[in-house]
């Protein structure tokens, strides 16, 4: 968390720069409220690193033990054993752990908010696998919202359009179609039931049934229509709905997603009707695909 705390991960870190002081201090607060106590250097209480520098001598005295006593040689040279930074140590029962979670994620997101007192929205927080957790780690008012997708046209998306620049120079799902229907189902393993705490919602709906779907999003929330107040400027169905039934755009997709649906057929969506775009008709603008998702 201090690595994280200071450096830029990319798509996570540099919490000292975004959210200062107080995030270390609340990493601190969760390490004491599970119990955890900050054990003194010494031999056995520090991490332990181990090294291996070339020593000719023990070089030879390693062949001589791999000869002699069929002794294995996983690495030729001097063994270092260095002690590094203190560690933290703790045994908690589950309710502390999920009491001091709780209370951590509060504070995350207190911090988030500032001076903000409107609703906060965070983009894949967890995950859809993890939405079980909802009611053990977060407060009352926290509420999550899946968004599935037809995983023909995102097997499409990912093989024809991801993989080549300016998106990608390599699909980031499996190509194979056995391989990625496989992948696909642990990805969708978790309940879709709602609940009032978690809403399910096919992406397909917020295009073909937009003013449905808004509704029950804003039911969901417990929001009305002024609440909503850019509409269409963000999402607009128009738009992405140039990027649905791809798998229908060749022959050859219309194979792939013939033997998708063989293989998935409880994950399909069921369009109402079809379009008729062509491959180039992809909304591809990077900042209006920004603005989509």
């Amino acid at each position: 968390m201090q690595k994280m705390y200071r450096y830029n991960f990319v798509s996570f870190g540099s919490y000292e720069k975004v959210l200062g002081k107080s995030f270390l201090n609340s990493i601190d607060k969760f390490c004491s409220d599970v119990g955890a106590v900050k054990l003194q250097s010494g031999i056995s209480r520090t991490e332990h690193k181990k090294s291996v520098s070339f020593s000719p001598i023990m070089a030879l005295l390693q062949i001589g033990a791999k000869i002699v006593y069929k002794k294995p040689i996983y690495k030729l040279g001097k063994k270092n054993i260095m002690d590094k930074n203190p560690y933290y140590f703790a045994m908690p029962e589950q309710q502390v752990v999920q009491e001091a979670s709780r209370d951590f994620i509060k504070r995350y997101f207190d911090m988030c908010r500032g001076n903000y007192e409107g609703i906060l929205i965070f983009d894949q927080l967890i995950h859809a696998q993890h939405t079980s957790i909802v009611d053990y780690f977060f407060d009352d008012d926290f509420k999550a919202i899946i968004i599935r997708r037809d995983p023909r046209d995102l097997y499409c998306l990912s093989k024809y359009v991801w993989s080549k620049p300016p998106h990608g120079f390599s699909a980031p799902l499996p190509v194979e179609i056995d391989e990625f229907c496989s992948f696909w189902k642990k990805t969708t393993n978790y309940d879709m039931r709602d609940t009032n705490k978690v809403l399910n919602i096919a992406f397909e709906d917020l295009i073909y049934k937009y003013d449905e779907t808004r509704k029950k999003i804003e039911l969901f929330l417990e929001l009305t229509d002024h609440n909503h107040i850019a509409p269409l400027t963000y999402f607009d169905p128009n738009k992405s709905i140039r990027n649905t039934q791809i798998f229908e755009r060749s022959e050859e997709m219309k194979e792939e997603g013939k033997r998708i649906a063989e293989l998935l057929p409880d994950l399909l969506y069921d369009f109402p009707y079809r379009t008729e775009y062509a491959m180039n008709d992809i909304f591809e603008d990077t900042n209006e695909t920004r603005k989509e998702k």
